[in-house]
């Protein structure tokens, strides 16, 4: 199996190789040496130039001040949501109100409808019946009448008495 970092480092002999890494050594050891000094005179000028404690002070009261209004302008932002909120809020909560009483008034709609329905239901059958009741009380009063002149006529004749007791009227 090959190494993963031959493929990528040429076949070079050990004079070439040297040659390269000292290349790349003394580059780097260059840039460092150039660039150092320079960034080393320019933090010399900036301590030269420091500022003093008062102007270190006025800026940190600029920057406080401004940090106090981003806070009063947040706080305010705040005061504003708070109160879209609460106006939010009533809001639903009037629209629930809303709906509840919508909702009982359709609920007690319904069930007064159901019980005016079941009370002519109930009207009704009493005048349907009645008239049939009536009848029915004529015709067993009449059923009475017959039978009993039936049974009275049946005393005197021996047939019809035989008769009403197979059909079982005696």
């Amino acid at each position: 199996m090959k190494h993963p970092f031959k493929t990528f480092i040429p076949n070079f002999s050990g004079f070439a190789m040297f040659l390269l890494v000292s290349l790349i050594l003394g580059d780097f050891t260059l840039s460092t040496t150039a660039i150092g000094p320079a960034f080393a005179q320019a933090s010399a000028g900036e301590r030269q130039t420091r500022p003093t404690s008062d102007e270190r002070l006025t800026r940190q009261t600029v920057g406080l001040v401004r940090v106090e209004e981003g806070v009063k302008n947040l706080e305010k932002r705040f005061d504003d949501m708070n109160r879209r909120i609460d106006g939010l809020e009533t809001s639903l909560n009037k629209r629930i109100d809303e709906l509840r009483e919508f909702l009982l008034w359709g609920f007690g709609v319904m069930f007064a409808g159901m019980f005016a329905l079941i009370g002519f239901v109930i009207w009704d059958r009493r005048t349907a019946l009645a008239p049939v009741a009536k009848q029915t009380k004529e015709l067993t009063a009449n059923q009475e009448k017959i039978l009993a002149a039936l049974r009275e006529h049946a005393k005197h004749d021996e047939k019809l008495m035989e008769f009403l007791k197979h059909a079982g009227l005696w």
